[in-house]
């Protein structure tokens, strides 16, 4: 279904051109939906049998270099949050594991956008290449 411009988004979707523009074709690789409600998306995820697993930056987050393969199973939603407000804390309670990317110095947090890839190459190459070699 279609969105309507008058709805507020916050995360910019592939139909945007700007967005076709930078990903130069490679929108056009990746499954993707928009919900414009996160919490009713991971709910639905959740009852499909996908884990979910949530990158807050939180005082009881998991490193993701502490992960191991026994923790790992599929299939496996990764959440992300706001740049500012971080996850719906909602969309937390519903999580089976809140994972962190650990910083030193000054700054608590990347930007989401470099922490989810650091978290998402750990999880597919790190664990999972592993894991196929045993």
């Amino acid at each position: 279904m279609p969105r309507p411009e008058s709805w507020p988004r916050i995360t910019s979707t592939p139909s945007q051109a700007k967005v076709r523009k930078t990903a130069l074709g490679a929108q056009n690789s990746v499954p993707w939906s928009y919900h414009r409600n996160a919490l009713d998306a991971v709910q639905e995820l959740g009852q499909l049998g996908y884990r979910i697993w949530s990158l807050e930056n939180r005082g009881l987050s998991r490193s993701v270099f502490d992960l191991t393969q026994d923790m790992m199973a599929e299939p496996l939603i990764l959440v992300v949050g706001n740049e500012l407000s971080g996850i719906d804390p909602d969309i937390l309670k519903l999580s089976d594991q809140v994972i962190s990317v650990p910083m030193v110095g000054l700054k608590a947090s990347l930007n989401v956008v470099v922490a989810f890839g650091v978290a998402a190459y750990r999880l597919q190459f790190g664990l999972r290449s592993s894991r196929e070699k045993s």
